[in-house]
Order: structure tokens, then sequence, then C-alpha cells
């Protein structure tokens, strides 16, 4: 069948890496799962007969018959042809996609904000440089919340058709304790608006009052414009700073 590009799908075809994807996943019949792009299939059955509840999203409608013929022969697959983004994720225990690469960081962000326990992903091994060396927001916030194992590098060939640059396969744990300043960093990234107003919520919603929070804020010395940008331009340079003044002055 054809593949259908517009939505960035390489599909995974060399099974020795499915194989070894599914095991490290360490799946159990008591896992909730949830598999973002199942494409053809080729992942899906393998996980399916795992014996978890499985819940696979697709966006592409041309793969519906064969995913629909997945699920009359396991009853614990579920199949959604919509937009996995759109959806609430805090029931699964696990994450399972090889993610369309310019899907990835929102994929990871949205997770890490859900607090998913595991993901076992597969992304272009420029963002794995990038979460290996804690770098950009999406690095900052994965190494403050998750162990990062590298699995293993997966060749162009691996897949139909050939993605443009090799990938890696890794598998991200929760840490079972997660620091007080990296919690409030989290609320910050989260929320929309100025950066100034979702430091303020962030500390308030950790137990501080609002003029606790403003005292807090501006014992940071961090400038106006900074302050001013809204949270989707928070830089790398910022972050760091916001950590140290959250471990001075809280």
């Amino acid at each position: 069948m054809a593949q259908n590009l517009n939505f960035g799908q390489h599909f995974l075809t060399d099974t020795k890496i499915i194989k070894n994807w599914i095991d490290i996943s360490e799946i159990n019949s008591f896992d909730k799962i949830l598999e973002i792009g199942a494409g053809e299939g080729n992942i899906t059955g393998g996980l399916a007969e795992r014996g978890a509840e499985i819940t696979a999203y697709e966006i592409d409608k041309q793969y519906l018959r064969q995913l629909t013929l997945l699920t009359k022969k396991y009853s614990n697959l579920k199949i959604v042809m919509e937009d996995a983004l759109k959806h609430n994720w805090v029931e699964y225990t696990k994450i399972i996609s090889n993610t369309p690469y310019f899907l990835s960081e929102r994929i990871i962000t949205k997770a890490i904000m859900e607090e998913i326990p595991v993901m076992t992903l597969i992304v272009g091994a420029t963002l794995a440089e990038k979460l290996k060396g804690g770098e950009g927001r999406v690095g900052i916030l994965v190494n403050m919340h998750y162990k990062i194992e590298f699995s293993q590098e997966v060749p162009k060939e691996s897949f139909t058709p050939p993605p443009r640059s090799t990938s890696v396969l890794i598998k991200l744990t929760k840490k079972a304790e997660i620091r007080p300043e990296d919690q409030i960093i989290t609320s910050i990234l989260a929320r929309r608006g100025k950066t100034k107003n979702a430091i303020i919520r962030a500390l308030v919603d950790g137990g501080k009052t609002k003029r606790e929070a403003r005292a807090t804020l501006y014992a940071m010395s961090l400038t106006s414009e900074s302050l001013e940008k809204p949270t989707s331009k928070i830089t790398k340079k910022m972050i760091l700073r916001l950590k140290g003044g959250l471990v001075e002055n809280t």
C-alpha cells in the first residue's frame, strides 16, 4: 500500500528491532498502553500479544481496514482513528511510539505533563542528542523527570520509506523523586501567557501566597524583558537561571 508522507510516517519493518522494542518495553498484563502512530500495525499486534490493554491511535484513514482486522484477533486492542495529542493520556502506564519527527517534542512534552511512567520511542538522531545533552526545552524537561536509556541505533534501511537520517530507540523511565524546583519549572513551562505570571501562579500552586510568590520572583533578579516574554519563548539559559533562583529563594 502506498505511504502517505503528509503525516511524516516512516514504518519500522525490521523484525529484530521490533522484537527488541517490545522486549525493552517490559509489558505486563496490568499495563494500559498508548501507541501513537499505529500505521500498518507492524508493532501493534506484537504489543497486543503481551496481554496488556492497548489503545492505538492512527490519524491516517487509509490504515483503518488493516488495524480493524487486528482488533478481531486481539480483544485487548482498541483502535482510535484520531489525533492522540487531542486526548487525555493520564490513564496510561506506558507510551510506545514510532513518533513522526515533527511531532516528537510535542508528544514527549505532553507525556511529561501528564506524568506517564514509561515511554519507549523511536526518535530522530538529532532529538536523541538533544535529550542526551539536556539541550533545549524538551531536553531539560526530560532530564528533570526521566532516566534515559539509549537502546540502539535504528538505520534508515529499517523503515519503509526510509527517513533522511538515522533514528534511535530510547526508553524513558520516570524518576521516583522529582526535585521541588524542577516541579515548579515544569508547572511554569506548562502554562501559557507571560513568563512573569506563569512563575507567580506556579509558586502559588506550590504553596506560597501571592505576596510571597512576588517576593521570590523579585529576589531572582530576572530582567523585565525576559519576564514579559511568553512561556513558549523561555530559553535554556532562562530555565537554568530559574532553577538557581528557586533553589536559593524557596
